[in-house]
């Protein structure tokens, strides 16, 4: 048996796993024997460990993998934990101890403080001193609770830090014992060499507790979006990995975002309740349990007894599948510790064109979004991730890339807000009419809005304005646009209007609408919302 030093040289992670490559050199004798790599990790899976190798006249016959339980207790570092612990609890009861030398003398001090006042005025009184004799006792007093004041804050201070100091070598003492019993694995590999040669041994794993996911910058600048591709990647696994040759595989990541949008306004003919009938006396005895059903039930139980109950909804995921897996190299290999911490790599650099828009929903918020439609004409696959949002050098927001962007596809990027785009609402008209000449039995209710956007950027905007009619959910309400200045671009089967034009800079522009609503005077109607009730 001997022992080869084979160190980490490369490693691919994946959504919830990595594969580990090492790799090293050992000089064989002639004959059979097994080589043995010491001191990995106990989240190796055992079936996914693979051999190989190069040199002349070597055979590799088997691979296998052998537990083994660390009993031997870690004496010094134990023993220089436990030296720093001790120091650090001595440098608190020395303080501990100031605390307490201050609390007396602070005692001592508020005393002569509180009682000053009293005495001071008899001697006053008594002639046997004068306010200016005085006044150095009233501010040496003063100037002492200042000090011990102050003191005090930096005792209190320095045993927060010392705090969090102990606290530290504690658990760092904790993983030293807990490490005493640390199960690790040995991967051995029988081989046989016909004459004396040189063997490069590489040997791969997969191991549990590593995981990668994107993470991206996009800047809009001059109409162009940059965009940065970084790695986020975490590992458990145990094992430390230095700074070898990493790669990233993944599929596609589930996510989800949305955007305000208008949903169909419906409005119904009104439908009274039912009137209720009368309770009587016959009916309270009717309705009351037996004795009997009383004699086997308390009386709550047997008075909801007959009462059906409503079966739980069960809340379903709503579950996204995709067979696109990707993999990267990444440029610049990097040091990932078996802490859990997230380690960011960039992958790439991007410069994408992008077609921005402004687009507002002004009946739901008086906020306009700038959406950037990007061509992804790079070579690289986009996959879904977090994207933290920058106009120029300023954070803006953040937003999800929800699904994965192959090249040459095309995406929607929400890129925040447009302070300098300004929309405003306004109820223009609301009027009622009864009696309407030829339809008598009629009512109608005229509604008018208007709208202006106010372009106050020095460039021409691309603009998208979203409103509503109110959709009829019975025939004998009628819904019917009057008038519109300009006329919408489009209105869709739910009734919602949308404008789309170019605004020049420094201009606005107002858009007015109305519509009218009518049905039959004996229905009420339910669902106007802001518009006026008739009578």
């Amino acid at each position: 048996m001997v022992t080869i030093n084979a160190p980490i040289v490369e490693v691919t992670v994946f959504v919830n796993r990595a594969r580990v490559t090492r790799r090293g050199t050992i000089h064989l004798p002639p004959g059979e024997q097994t080589i043995r790599i010491e001191n990995l990790p106990a989240s190796i899976n055992p079936d996914s460990v693979r051999a190989s190798g190069r040199g002349p006249g070597i055979t590799i016959f088997s691979v296998d993998v052998r537990n083994r339980f660390v009993t031997e207790t870690p004496v010094a570092d134990t023993a220089a934990l436990e030296v720093e612990l001790e120091q650090l609890k001595q440098a608190d009861k020395v303080l501990e101890d100031e605390t307490t030398q201050a609390s007396d003398h602070y005692q001592l001090i508020k005393a002569l403080h509180e009682n000053a006042g009293l005495r001071f005025a008899r001697t006053l009184a008594s002639g046997k001193a004068t306010v200016e004799t005085l006044r150095p006792v009233e501010q040496y007093l003063n100037d002492e609770l200042t000090s011990m004041y102050a003191h005090q804050r930096e005792i209190d201070q320095q045993r927060t830090e010392l705090g969090k100091k102990i606290k530290a070598a504690e658990e760092r003492l904790g993983q030293v014992h807990a490490a005493t019993s640390r199960e690790w694995r040995d991967i051995e590999v029988n081989v046989e060499a016909a004459s004396d040669s040189e063997l490069e041994l590489e040997v791969t794993y997969a191991v549990d507790g590593a995981s990668w996911g994107p993470v991206y910058d996009a800047r809009l600048i001059e109409g162009k979006v940059k965009l940065t591709y970084m790695a986020q990647v975490s590992q458990q696994s145990g094992e430390h990995w230095p700074a070898a040759q990493l790669s990233l595989s993944t599929a596609r990541q589930a996510t989800s975002y949305t955007i305000p949008k208008l949903r169909a306004w419906y409005i119904d003919r009104y439908v009274p309740p039912p009137p209720r009938a009368p309770v009587t006396a016959a009916h309270v005895r009717a309705s009351m349990p037996s004795p009997a059903a009383l004699s086997e039930a308390s009386a709550p139980a047997a008075m909801y007894a007959a009462a059906p109950i409503p079966e739980a909804v069960i809340a379903e995921a709503e579950v996204e599948s995709s067979s696109a897996v990707v993999a990267y190299r990444v440029m610049r290999p990097i040091d990932i510790p078996s802490d859990g911490s997230p380690h960011k790599t960039t992958i790439t650099t991007l410069t994408l064109g992008a077609q921005v828009d402004y687009m507002t929903v002004p009946k739901l918020a008086p906020e306009v979004y700038v959406r950037a439609k990007i061509t992804n004409t790079s070579p690289v696959m986009l996959l879904p991730g977090k994207v933290l949002v920058f106009r120029g050098d300023d954070f803006v927001g953040q937003m999800q890339i929800r699904r994965s962007v192959a090249p040459n596809e095309e995406f929607e990027a929400q890129l925040g807000l447009e302070d300098r785009i300004k929309v405003d609402r306004q109820l223009t008209e609301r009027s009622t009419a009864r009696n309407i000449p030829g339809v008598g039995t009629q009512r109608r209710i005229t509604v008018g809005y208007k709208l202006t956007i106010a372009n106050n950027l020095q460039d021409s905007a691309h603009v998208l304005v979203y409103d509503q009619l109110p959709l009829p959910r019975d025939e004998v309400i009628k819904v019917r646009l009057l008038d519109s200045q300009p006329r919408p671009s489009e209105q869709s089967d739910l009734n919602v209007l949308k404008w789309e034009f170019d605004l020049p800079g420094q201009t606005r522009r107002d858009i007015t609408y109305s519509f009218s609503l009518e049905h039959p005077r004996d229905v009420a109607i339910t669902g106007l919302g802001d518009m006026e009730t008739p009578d």
